[in-house]
């Protein structure tokens, strides 16, 4: 493959992931200096079962705001002002805060309306989309809005986000790693230098700020190397994003245990992934 082959598939490797995720932005008025706060408090990946619309996120994002639902909310588009707040959803993660801490899983069921309205600028993703399971020889692809790459740009009334993007391997976990998990958590390679797949084919210090892209999916990517080649074929949600060691790895909870979450959210869509799940494990 030369190079313009891999700009090219890196190029829709990006443009595929990035038309299912969002920011959840936070936008309010701060009465005790006068000035409007707006920013990015994490990231989302869109979702839809049986007609119904989900973003699914990390449970310390959803929780960090509780009782300000008039101010936090999602872009209905990429360069649209308008943003549809969460009064009208429900939220859903773990009560417990020790399970919490755990899985950090946060689910919110968006209305319908929402949902309509989002689907004219975004592609949610379904059961066929995620991957349960995980080949530690595998690539894993992360991309979110980091608060940092954000700004709000006053002309157009708009806050917009950059997303972050990352290529990387499965990280052999240490001992010492806190609240880690290998049957509940995935860690990925974030070194103080890796190799950027994108236009710039070189190796560039890693970012040191990435607060924002808690919530964002975990990739699994592997090339299919088939006749007519799509990022949709090489690309599947394998995790949720959770926490961040700066320039050492990056840790995810993986999908299966979202599973469990909708077991108390929706039956229909509980049984479905549980089916999904015997499948791509067991062959049944």
């Amino acid at each position: 493959m030369n190079i313009e082959e891999q700009i090219a598939r890196d190029n829709a490797i990006c443009q595929y992931v990035e038309n299912s995720i969002l920011p959840i932005l936070i936008d309010y008025d701060d009465l005790n200096n006068g000035q409007r706060m707006a920013g990015i408090l994490g990231t989302g990946t869109l979702f839809k079962f049986f007609e119904k619309y989900f973003l699914v996120s990390a449970a310390h994002v959803l929780t960090s705001t509780e009782g300000y639902d008039d101010y936090i909310g999602i872009p209905i588009g990429k360069d649209n002002i308008q943003v549809l707040t969460f009064q009208d959803c429900v939220k859903y993660f773990p009560n417990d805060d020790t399970l919490r801490d755990i899985y950090d899983i946060g689910i919110i069921r968006l209305s319908d309306n929402h949902g309509k309205q989002l689907e004219q600028c975004y592609h949610f993703l379904n059961e066929l989309d995620i991957r349960f399971k995980i080949n530690k020889e595998m690539n894993i692809y992360i991309s979110g809005f980091p608060y940092s790459w954000g700004r709000f740009d006053e002309n157009k009334n708009i806050l917009i986000g950059k997303p972050f993007r990352l290529m990387s391997i499965y990280k052999t976990p240490r001992k010492n790693y806190d609240n880690f998990d290998p049957k509940v958590h995935i860690l990925v390679e974030y070194s103080d230098m890796y190799y950027s797949w994108g236009n710039e084919n070189k190796p560039i210090k890693a970012e040191q700020d990435l607060g924002g892209i808690s919530g964002s999916a975990m990739w699994a990517f592997e090339d299919n190397q088939t006749t007519i080649w799509s990022a949709e074929k090489c690309l599947k949600v394998i995790g949720i994003q959770s926490h961040l060691m700066k320039a050492e790895y990056i840790k995810g909870t993986k999908w299966v245990y979202l599973i469990e979450a909708f077991k108390h959210i929706d039956q229909d869509i509980f049984n479905l992934l549980s089916e999904c799940k015997e499948k791509q494990l067991y062959g049944a």
